[in-house]
């Protein structure tokens, strides 16, 4: 479990949540925005895909070498892959809103990525634990 849980390790983790939110912004530019379809498939899913990432390497870990228990891989993954990239989404939104001017849905962005992001770490907590006991 040490290996996962590595100062590397956890640094690759959280550089790679904070850059969520310029890889969104960056594939929302090249949609354009226009088709709220498109811009879900061509946005949100590859992001959200993404940091699953992280995730499935912590419950292939604990698959394969059972630790003791799961709270410090939830922990750690709250810390290193939740709060970067809720965050690194924040502030994405606030230099979109300081080079864009105010817009009508300002916030709204990092509430559907927070809401993803809290979605998806709650299903992989649940996993862990099933995945522990079995």
């Amino acid at each position: 479990m040490d290996k996962l849980y590595s100062k590397k390790a956890l640094f690759i983790k959280s550089i790679g949540c904070l850059l969520l939110g310029p890889i969104y912004y960056v594939l929302a530019l090249i949609t354009g925005n226009d088709d709220i379809f498109l811009d879900i498939v061509v946005s949100i899913l590859p992001v959200g895909c993404l940091y699953t990432i992280p995730f499935w390497f912590t419950l292939s870990y604990i698959k394969k070498y059972r630790s003791t228990g799961v709270k410090r891989a939830i922990l750690f993954d709250f810390l290193c892959c939740f709060i970067p990239a809720f965050g690194g989404m924040l502030i994405c939104e606030y230099v979109s809103i300081l080079i864009n001017g105010k817009g009508v849905a300002d916030g709204f962005i990092t509430l559907v990525f927070g809401t993803i992001f809290i979605s998806i770490s709650l299903l992989f907590w649940l996993f862990y634990r099933i995945a522990h006991k079995k």
